[in-house]
């Protein structure tokens, strides 16, 4: 009895055994198949997905540009008005790995501008150059609309517009100079006739002296609105603009006396005007250089008072005068204790004269002008004056009667505020040496 419910416990041990070890068998052979299966599905989605050639993908906002400008101007004399700008969504196809990398940049998209021959509004087909491995699908919208004119040309005068212009006494706006006076403009006709002229902004802020720069020229209506410069030519985009701004100033006329022989306090002297207004560059005004010259007189020739004589300012390089003339009228008049005396001299000397140089002296004396105080022209007597005639230049070849100014002189110990007016010319006899 047991043996035999030992030998059921063996078999069915062993059935359990037998049937654990089939399954086991039938999952290895399953496993394969499935990774095959995954395996392909994966590669299935890297071709579709990534190396499929018919992937589609859409680029937006791609500009259409406008080919072949130049020979629609030369050939057929007309010019566009309106139609560039414009943008188009396209679709292409390829590989996944190449197309969806694309943008607008990379595509060229494109209207042949030398198919139109009359003006007005014509609709042209957009052209395409795609990259390598990369095809059309299409594009939406696939024509364009440009509109024509017939082109014309004008030249228009230059005007400036001040920006941020605030500039108050004493300073004062010079007259602007242009690089160029005219612009020539090339366009559309009916572009051009709505032209009235060019302008070159000029942006004052802060400007206190006269400066140079670069300005861009943009056009102007017949109402003095800025227009657009689209479809335009212009000779010149841009150009140099001075601005000269000048600063005023009074400054009084002042006169001295050449040789500083008169003291002051013996003397008048008055300007009419008694100041003149110049204006230049305010550099000019703040480098410590005078801004007019003083008039000088010579008060050796002032022979009478009162003396008055016409006189020309002059003004340092670069200024002007901001109104009136530079003519001035001076007037000079010594205090009654002045006057003048008259002397004559005899004694006349003559100095640089050649060894060899036979000369005679004509003039046997020489009636002197003296000025100063009463009291010490009165000290002054005839042997205190001496005359010199200088001689240097001539040689014993010379020869005839020579006039010669000569230098007077005051010796005397009382001598101080007195001087010599006037000129005194002396004859000279040269004869020529005949040993």
């Amino acid at each position: 009895m047991n043996q035999n419910n030992n030998g059921g416990v063996i078999r069915r041990a062993v059935n359990e055994k037998n049937t654990v070890s089939s399954s086991n068998t039938h999952s290895r052979n399953y496993l394969p198949k499935i990774l095959c299966v995954v395996a392909a599905f994966v590669l299935w989605l890297y071709v579709m997905q990534v190396e499929s050639p018919e992937y589609e993908h859409e680029i937006t906002s791609v500009p259409v540009a406008l080919e072949n400008e130049g020979i629609l101007h030369n050939d057929a004399g007309l010019s566009v008005y309106a139609g560039s700008g414009s943008r188009i969504n396209i679709t292409v196809a390829g590989k996944k790995s190449i197309v969806t990398k694309l943008s607008a940049e990379d595509v060229k998209a494109y209207i042949d501008l030398s198919k139109v021959k009359e003006a007005g509004r014509h609709s042209l087909e957009v052209s395409f150059d795609l990259p390598d491995d990369v095809t059309l699908v299409g594009g939406e919208p696939s024509t364009v609309n440009v509109y024509v004119d017939e082109t014309a040309s004008v030249s228009l005068p230059v005007s400036e517009k001040l920006v941020n212009f605030v500039l108050e006494s004493p300073y004062e706006l010079g007259e602007i100079d242009f690089e160029f006076d005219t612009v020539t403009v090339t366009g559309p006709s009916n572009r051009i006739n709505d032209l009235a002229g060019a302008v070159v902004s000029i942006n004052m802020d802060n400007r206190r002296s006269s400066f140079v720069t670069n300005s861009a020229i943009t056009l102007v209506d017949k109402l003095g609105n800025a227009t657009d410069m689209n479809y335009l030519s212009l000779s010149e985009s841009e150009m140099q603009v001075s601005v000269p701004i000048y600063l005023t100033r009074e400054v009084p006329i002042e006169v001295r006396f050449k040789h500083g022989l008169v003291a002051d306090e013996l003397v008048n002297v008055t300007c009419e005007p008694a100041s003149i207004t110049v204006k230049g560059d305010a550099a000019k005004f703040d480098d410590g250089t005078a801004l007019v010259e003083k008039i000088e007189i010579d008060e050796r020739m002032i022979l009478s008072t009162p003396y008055t004589e016409l006189r020309e300012v002059v003004l340092r390089d670069g200024l002007t005068v901001s109104s009136g003339s530079t003519e001035v009228r001076i007037s000079v008049e010594y205090d009654r204790s002045v006057r003048t005396r008259e002397i004559a001299v005899s004694d006349i000397k003559v100095t640089g004269a050649h060894a060899d140089l036979e000369y005679e002296v004509i003039n046997e004396n020489i009636l002197v002008v003296l000025r100063g105080k009463t009291g010490e022209l009165e000290k002054i007597k005839a042997t205190d004056l001496s005359a010199t005639v200088d001689l240097e230049g001539f040689d014993s070849e010379s020869s005839g009667v020579v006039t010669k100014y000569a230098a007077i002189t005051v010796d005397a110990e009382d001598s101080d505020g007195v001087f010599v007016l006037g000129t005194y010319p002396v004859q000279v006899k040269i004869n020529q040496n005949e040993a």
